[in-house]
């Protein structure tokens, strides 16, 4: 006859299936660290090609292909 431990224990997932699933976790979450990294990089790069170009006085408003304003940008 099983007891109640043996019932909870063959109902709970194995040690294997924790295992995978928090590898997968950690992969996914280091790939997301690069992500953000990335981002980060490329918003200061812009943030600082902007004040370069505040700085030379170039107006940019209305220019064709103009990457800072946001009559384009869609929410």
């Amino acid at each position: 006859m099983d007891s109640p431990a043996d019932k909870v224990e063959s109902s709970f997932p194995s040690a294997r299936y924790f295992q995978v699933h928090f590898a997968y976790l950690h992969e996914t979450i280091g790939e997301l660290k690069q992500q953000i990294e990335t981002a980060n990089r490329q918003i200061a790069e812009l943030q600082q090609r902007l004040l370069d170009t505040e700085a030379k006085g170039i107006e940019l408003e209305g220019q064709p292909g103009n990457a800072f304003t946001t009559q384009d940008w869609r929410l």
